[in-house]
């Protein structure tokens, strides 16, 4: 029996077209009915206001809005500033603010086009294989739901983008090995190349193993070539940022990496494969998609049948992506960083996984002796069946509470800002929204958006020296900060003059890296104003909100 069953081209050729196209059709029905369903739930938890899930989708949109308008790559429109690790979706943005002004119906709307040409070109791909409907209308769904697109469409994030243009290169390197005649694929594997990494800087997990394949093909020009590609987004994007004084990689990932800390320490950690480990007890999705792959190049040992030598191939490429990512990059914050394993997961275990009975046939001896190996591939589709369409129904029902989340913490501080303190110098640790509504000297405790702050939290030197030190270089008055990351063994490193003037707490939080943010008046000249602005303002935020501190005191019940 078949897990993945084909049927010879000829015959697809000969069907009907409604029996070649309902797959797609069925496909894109249920996209945007889930589609559909996000937006009306999003909009009703945010006042009919368009949020998206992440206030990460503000720093593109941000930088977009300053490069459309001012012609500055920067969070805000005074400096550049390296602050995204996708300048192709970043640009893009831009592009749609050059044409259309700034808005932010921009990601929504790229992503839903994104989304649909990927099930446009996953069915043709399917198809062009030879494979079912059934079977195409199954992997549609699979990636669809499981990946989960519509949660990344709503995130204003660019992995569809990321998806898409993972899955075309991996189909077409696959076939440019398989058949070295294939000279569109060959050129379109290379086009592809340096869009990969212009997508996310994690492409180079997918262009490295490709690379090494073809060199075990001794196909060493194409090898090189494609790497070269690859690796062109990188340096380009690199010598620009480093001309403007700033590291040669973006900061967020500099940052946020496995590698952010460069020491002799840290590179035996991932030698031995640490962090992988350490992801991987975080993903038990990639654990299913990975013992599933391993298993397939088991073959009849474990109950499958033999793959042909590009399913094996594919598998291989596949383990060697997870692996690189699991051990130099982040997997979850809210289902997206490792989505484009998954879908490359589903998509090839689909095309090239088969259960058969081989082995029921062999001799008793030999059979026996397998019996406990011959089990391993049911008990692990049962666990996939239960954990990837868990993870998928979680992400579906955060979705809209994340959107939620941001409207009432972000949104309501970049409107606080700009209301009270547009020009001005503020300083803050979720810097999306505030420097996409307000125009404000920002200064980025975090470090994405301050070269000052990166160079401090690289070389561990964050404390409330430092701290005081580079907001008084900015001017900085107020601070609107998560106090959880500013503290250090029960300590505050934040400096002691600083005063916390009031609170605001919102409750059932899914997204946020804290439920509580805190606003500070840096200057102790600025806290009776800071007070003020925060009573005035009190009445505007939605009722969810729970406000507390000094600045409530005098204010009628």
């Amino acid at each position: 029996m078949s897990l993945s069953t084909t049927s010879s081209p000829a015959r697809l050729a000969a069907a009907s077209p409604a029996t070649r196209a309902w797959p797609l059709l069925a496909a894109l029905g249920l996209h945007l009915a889930l589609a559909g369903l996000l937006l009306r739930a999003a909009l009703a938890q945010t006042g009919g206001h368009l949020i998206y899930g992440l206030d990460d989708a503000y720093i593109h949109l941000a930088i977009a809005k300053h490069l459309a308008l001012n012609g500055v790559w920067g969070a805000t429109p005074y400096e550049f500033s390296s602050s995204s690790s996708s300048p192709l979706w970043t640009a893009l943005l831009a592009g749609s603010m050059a044409l259309f002004g700034p808005n932010t119906a921009g990601p929504l709307l790229l992503n839903l086009g994104l989304s649909t040409l990927l099930l446009l070109w996953l069915h043709q791909a399917q198809t062009a294989r030879g494979l079912p409907p059934w079977h195409t209308f199954l992997t549609l769904a699979a990636v669809l739901v499981l990946a989960p697109i519509p949660p990344l469409v709503f995130s204003g994030m660019e992995h569809v983008l990321q998806i898409l243009v993972v899955l075309v290169f991996v189909d077409q390197a696959l076939r440019t090995m398989a058949d070295r005649a294939d000279a569109r694929a060959r050129w379109l594997a290379l086009l592809l190349a340096p869009l990969l990494t212009l997508t996310r800087y994690e492409g180079l997990f997918v262009a490295l193993p490709v690379c090494l394949l073809l060199l075990g093909q001794r196909r060493v020009r194409q090898a090189v070539a494609l790497g070269i590609l690859a690796l062109l987004p990188v340096v380009v994007y690199g010598l620009i940022s480093w001309s403007h004084g700033w590291y040669l990689l973006p900061n967020s990932v500099l940052l946020k990496g496995s590698a952010s800390q460069l020491s002799l320490a840290q590179a035996l950690r991932l030698l031995a494969g640490l962090p992988a480990l350490q992801n991987l007890l975080a993903s038990p999705h990639l654990v299913i998609l990975l013992a599933l792959a391993l298993l397939a190049q088991a073959g009849p040992r474990v109950g499958l049948a033999p793959l042909p030598a590009e399913g094996r191939r594919a598998l291989w490429l596949f383990v060697a992506i997870t692996l690189l990512h699991l051990d130099f990059a982040a997997v979850g914050w809210f289902f997206r960083y490792e989505a484009y394993l998954v879908a490359l997961g589903l998509v090839l275990l689909s095309r090239f996984l088969r259960l058969a009975g081989r082995g029921a046939n062999e001799p008793g001896p030999s059979r026996d002796r397998r019996r406990p190996l011959r089990v391993a591939p049911a008990v692990i589709l049962g666990f996939a069946v239960l954990i990837l369409p868990l993870r998928a129904t979680v992400a579906l029902w955060e979705t809209p509470i994340a959107a939620h989340n941001i409207f009432e913490q972000q949104y309501q501080m970049a409107r606080f800002i700009q209301r009270f303190y547009a020009g001005r110098a503020i300083a803050a640790n979720d810097i999306g929204l505030i420097d996409y509504l307000a125009d404000v000297r920002c200064l980025d405790l975090v470090g994405l958006g301050s070269l000052e702050v990166a160079q401090l939290r690289r070389e561990d030197r964050l404390n409330a020296e430092t701290i005081r030190a580079a907001s008084q270089m900015r001017g900085v008055q107020v601070a609107l900060l998560y106090d959880q990351w500013f503290t250090r063994d029960g300590a505050s490193l934040l400096p002691p003059e600083w005063t916390r003037v009031g609170q605001w707490r919102i409750r059932d939080n899914v997204v946020e890296g804290g439920s509580v943010v805190a606003f500070y008046a840096v200057d102790p000249a600025e806290r009776a104003a800071l007070a003020e602005h925060l009573r005035q303002f009190a009445p505007e935020l939605p009722d969810s909100v729970e406000q507390s501190g000094a600045y409530l005191e005098g204010m009628p019940g």
